[in-house]
């Protein structure tokens, strides 16, 4: 295993711990995304880093020949936490998603409210990030924007077990990931970060570029279940390139 995957897959682990046992970070407030860089050495890249998450999808490259994604989302999802900044399901065999034939298996799901990835300056209400991981510790994370519309009835089952307390888990079962994901998938892709501390840099997103909808009060209990909007700040570009495949 190479150094620079088992680092960022420890990273990813030390994320999820830190919201209950790392450096104190927040979305507002003194420890707010624009001081994230100071509270700790282990978070400078959010402050340092050139290949920030999340962007606003301006301007992009079109292509012909897009990266074959086939996704295989299938299995039970271990738990469901709420761990004061979003809620989060985790899975120990959640299925995989092949990337021209590299293969990402599912570890967890979250949400961010408002959307932290904008499109055109265009931000949508709700954003559902799920992290994928290769067996070098290699992230990839396949982003869904959702749209105010109808009840989404495949998260219903996310919904209505919803844990209201911070640090309160629940079990969840009958979540049906794999009708989230149209048959024929068009998508933004971008090399970026967590969007969280420690903001790690070499992430993979895929962004799904159509959005699903979700009704206002699936919004709203989310909302008030968090208690305050949970999006990073746009990052800037630096000369990144965004692919569109349509």
């Amino acid at each position: 295993m190479k150094k620079s995957a088992l680092y960022l897959s420890s990273i990813f682990v030390l994320s999820a711990l830190a919201f209950a046992n790392g450096p104190k970070w927040d979305y507002e407030g003194k420890n707010s995304p624009e001081h994230w860089g100071k509270i700790s050495k282990e978070f400078s890249t959010c402050a340092t880093g050139r290949l920030q998450s999340p962007v606003n999808i301006n301007d992009f490259a079109q292509t012909k020949s897009p990266d074959k994604i086939i996704f295989s989302y299938k299995g039970t999802p271990k738990l469901e936490i709420n761990d004061g900044r979003t809620i989060r399901v985790e899975y120990d065999k959640g299925g995989y998603v092949d990337v021209d034939g590299h293969r990402y298996y599912l570890k967890q799901f979250h949400f961010h409210s408002p959307a932290e990835n904008l499109l055109k300056n265009k931000q949508y209400p709700l954003e559902m990030h799920l992290v994928n991981e290769d067996k070098d510790g290699h992230l990839m994370v396949v982003s869904i924007w959702f749209k105010e519309g109808k009840d989404n009835k495949i998260l219903n089952p996310v919904w209505k077990v919803m844990p209201k307390k911070t640090g309160e888990k629940v079990k969840v079962s009958n979540v049906d990931l794999a009708k989230l994901i149209p048959n024929k998938i068009h998508f933004f892709h971008y090399n970026g970060s967590l969007t969280t501390p420690p903001c790690t840099e070499g992430v993979s997103w895929f962004i799904l570029k159509e959005p699903l909808e979700i009704s206002k009060d699936q919004i709203k209990k989310f909302q008030q279940t968090i208690k305050e909007p949970n999006n990073r700040p746009i990052q800037p570009l630096n000369g990144r390139k965004i692919i569109q495949e349509d």
